[in-house]
């Protein structure tokens, strides 16, 4: 059997305290969660605000630490397998550019006076073909000067410098709020096709449900840190004469 993406076993947390240790009578923000993601999946991960996506997704990412033994991705634990994201196996892209910016270390902050292009040339180690894709996908215009454009265009750029290493696990929170829903479509089929193609595996965070009726392969729904839902879409028998929005509601 091949060897899962990413793997909870009994995973459970709670924000520690500056000595490293929870407040006695915190409530964990991730409770029990025992799943496991497939190479190749596509998960769309909803809930409620503070129903603790951001927090499994910042886990998820090797941001917090928990027992190895409870979170594994791709076989290793990601707090303490720091190589995991330097080497761009495992990326985590945030909603915040300005505090969250995947590539900061690149030296050159989003809002610099520098083109869109000369900021995603600056990435090293990344292909010519991967790179022109990326522009494509989300219509980037090279000659774009960072410190003048939109949100909307500065997170395009954003998140370009964020696929331009091919990865393994990719980890979105919340990143498509200021995309228009032709720029957030072309996106979902870029991530769709690296799961499909490269058997990728992307978790994906969002609140904006249009165009994803035929995006994930898996549902994970959380309340109060724990999993209400976690399936496979095609075993969802409601999702067949549903849109994902109306399920999503009931």
């Amino acid at each position: 059997m091949d060897q899962p993406a990413v793997e909870l076993r009994d995973l459970t947390f709670t924000y520690p305290t500056i000595d490293g240790q929870p407040r006695p009578g915190d409530q964990p923000i991730v409770r029990q969660l025992s799943l496991q993601l497939p190479r190749g999946s596509c998960t769309l991960l909803l809930g409620a605000n503070g129903a603790g996506k951001t927090t499994l997704l910042r886990v998820l990412a090797g941001k917090h630490m928990v027992d190895r033994a409870a979170l594994q991705v791709m076989g290793e634990p990601p707090f303490h397998a720091t190589h995991l994201t330097t080497s761009n196996r495992l990326s985590y892209i945030g909603g915040n550019w300005d505090q969250d910016v995947a590539f900061a270390g690149y030296s050159q902050p989003l809002r610099a006076d520098i083109s869109a292009g000369a900021m995603l040339e600056n990435v090293r180690g990344v292909g010519a073909a991967r790179r022109a894709m990326l522009l494509e996908v989300m219509d980037i215009n090279p000659a774009w000067r960072m410190h003048l454009v939109s949100d909307g265009q500065r997170r395009r750029v954003q998140i370009a410098m964020g696929l331009l290493h091919p990865f393994e696990v990719l980890l979105l929170d919340e990143v498509t709020v200021d995309l228009d829903v032709l720029a957030r479509s072309s996106l979902m089929a870029f991530l769709r096709r690296e799961c499909r193609e490269r058997q990728a595996t992307v978790v994906y965070a969002t609140h904006i449900f249009d165009g994803l009726d035929n995006w994930p392969t898996h549902i994970l729904f959380l309340s109060q840190g724990q999993a209400k839902v976690f399936e496979q879409v095609e075993n969802i028998a409601e999702l067949k004469s549903l849109r994902l929005m109306t399920w999503v509601v009931r």
